[in-house]
This record gives C-alpha cells, sequence and structure tokens, in this order.
C-alpha cells in the first residue's frame, strides 16, 4: 500500500487493529477492493466518499450481494410458539414463519415472496424489536460478526428508503445489568456451557446458552437473559 502510494507511513491514521477509512478497511481489503472511485488517480478511503462508497460495494458484490432483495424486515409475533425457532441458526421460509405466527409490522400475513429464506432474530428478546433477516443480512455479518452493529447499519439502511416504515424502537425493560450478566455467564461456564470469554457482552454463544437454558424452564426461548431467568436460577 505504501508503495503504491495509497498508504504514506509519515500521515495515514486508522484504528488500533489496522482499520483504515470511513468503511474501516483492513489493508488486504484496500489491495483487494479499493476502487478510485472519484478518478482523481489514487484510493483515499478516508477523504474520499465516492472511493469509500464504491470500494465497499465492491467487497459486497464479492461477498454475493443481491441486488433489489430485503437485509432485514420489521415483524410482529402473535404466538409464543415461534422463539423456538429463533436465532440465526434456523433459516424458514416466508411462509413457514407465517405458519407459526410472525407477521408484518400491520400485523398482516406474510404474502409476497413465500419461499424467501430468513432467520428471526429478538435482540432485546421477545418483549423488544425483533426482525426476519435474510441472506444479505448474513453478508453484514461478514463484514463485522457483531449482531448489534450489523442491525444497526441494516436499520440505518432501511431508513434511506422511502416505502419502509421507520423502526418502532422498543425496549425490554427486563434485562441484566453488566454485572449480573457477567455472573451468568460464569455460572454457565460452571455448569458446562461454553460461552467463551466472561466479558458480560451478550455474544452468540451466551444467547444460545441461554435459549437451552429458556427451554429447560419452560420459558419462551428468545435467547434474551431476563431478570426472571436469572431469579430462577438463584443468583
Amino acid at each position: 500500500l505504501v508503495e503504491m502510494g495509497i498508504i504514506d507511513p509519515s500521515s495515514t491514521t486508522g484504528a488500533w487493529a489496522g482499520e483504515i477509512g470511513q468503511f474501516q478497511f483492513l489493508p488486504q481489503n484496500i489491495l483487494d477492493f479499493g476502487v478510485d472511485g472519484d478518478g482523481d488517480g489514487r484510493i483515499d478511503l478516508k477523504n474520499s466518499a465516492a472511493d469509500a462508497i464504491l470500494s465497499a460495494a465492491k467487497m459486497m458484490q464479492f461477498k454475493s450481494w443481491q441486488n433489489n432483495q430485503p437485509w432485514i424486515e420489521e415483524v410482529h409475533i402473535t404466538s409464543d410458539r415461534v422463539w423456538e425457532y429463533s436465532g440465526l441458526q434456523t433459516k424458514l421460509t416466508r411462509s413457514q414463519w407465517n405458519q407459526l405466527g410472525v407477521k408484518d409490522y400491520n400485523d398482516q400475513n406474510l404474502v409476497s415472496n413465500p419461499q424467501s429464506t430468513a432467520s428471526l432474530v429478538a435482540p432485546e428478546g421477545r418483549l423488544g424489536s425483533v426482525f426476519l433477516v435474510y441472506s444479505n443480512f448474513d453478508i453484514f455479518l461478514e463484514w463485522n460478526q457483531s449482531l448489534i452493529y450489523v442491525l444497526s447499519a441494516a436499520n440505518v439502511a432501511n431508513g434511506l428508503l422511502p416505502h419502509i416504515r421507520p423502526l418502532q424502537a422498543r425496549s425490554a425493560n427486563d434485562g441484566l445489568s453488566t454485572e449480573q450478566l457477567i455472573r451468568l455467564q460464569s455460572v454457565l461456564n460452571e455448569n458446562g456451557y461454553n460461552v467463551g470469554e466472561v466479558d458480560g457482552i451478550l455474544g452468540a454463544a451466551t444467547r444460545s446458552s441461554v435459549r437451552h437454558l429458556q427451554k429447560h424452564f419452560s420459558l419462551p426461548q428468545d435467547g434474551w437473559p431476563t431478570q426472571e431467568l436469572y431469579n430462577i436460577l438463584g443468583l
């Protein structure tokens, strides 16, 4: 990158892990997908919006982004049986989700594209905002493996589309404090569940372990650790 004139060792700045520019590209990403979008003869992902946006688009295309297809859709749940199938590990057709009690935000059946597959995601459990996420969402996740980061980016993207209703934000209001989540993660690890590092962050492994506990105690399996579950465990 230095030899190509893309990076100046004396002035280029970035994040601690080496990410550079508006879309936080790693050096290999710049080599593979960097585009001179504004035609000035250089790739400047920090100061040129055109360079940054077209480079990001090139990487998304490489990861098999599907044009004119959805990435996220806010939905309404009418039956608790649906939570057994929630989480990114399960993909069902829109027709199947409809049969399980998933409706659109107007509480109507999911009638369009019945064979499109999606996962059901509830970042703050069944009382918070709930989404169907599609294959394009998985590509967002390949870019950044943080569920909340990707959900935020996907909803911002939806906000640029005039035909999509703005997100109706809801808060579960029954989640755990960081200290409580650390205690829960420690207990889960001690009892054979693998949540990885005990860090007070609700990652995929912790959500999966919580879902197993919810099933054991006949609670809705939404993967959201609540005060009710915390109290059942006697913590």
